[in-house]
């Protein structure tokens, strides 16, 4: 199994794939307090994993002082939590696994290609709000098919 985590304070997804078969979760949070560490390890433990993909994170320009504090914490925590779950992992830049899925930063684009290769999950990515779910499974997407 793969994971992908597309990384958020408050709008994070976890992506499950294996062999054509997927499942995907919202980041599990703790209001205010960021990422639910305990909820994440049991989600990621639940069955063997070969491997995990995070979403590399970095500050931008014009961003907010607190927002990016909150998804630096965010970030923080997941990799500390994906660390203690002892399997390996990979950090991989947004920019490196849209390009080998041929997708540009139009989110809506990244939920059709996750409808179009995921169709039993497609309740899941009906709204506009789910791309976080999207980009998570296409993460693990690209992590199972590297």
């Amino acid at each position: 199994m793969i994971i992908g985590i597309d990384v958020g304070y408050r709008t994070g997804a976890v992506g499950l794939v294996k062999n054509g078969w997927a499942e995907v979760h919202d980041l599990p949070i703790i209001t205010d307090n960021g990422v639910d560490a305990t909820a994440l390890l049991d989600l990621i433990g639940g069955e063997p994993v070969d491997h995990i993909y995070i979403e590399a994170q970095q500050s931008m320009p014009k961003q907010g002082v607190v927002s990016v504090f909150k998804l630096a914490m965010a970030y923080g925590q997941i990799r500390a939590t994906v660390a203690l779950s002892g399997t390996p992992y990979t950090l991989v830049r947004p920019i490196v696994w849209k390009r080998a899925l041929e997708l540009t930063r139009d989110k809506s684009a990244c939920l059709e290609r996750a409808r179009q290769l995921f169709p039993k999950l497609n309740d899941q990515l009906k709204l506009k709000k789910h791309e976080h779910r999207a980009e998570a499974l296409l993460i693990a997407h690209y992590g199972e098919n590297k």
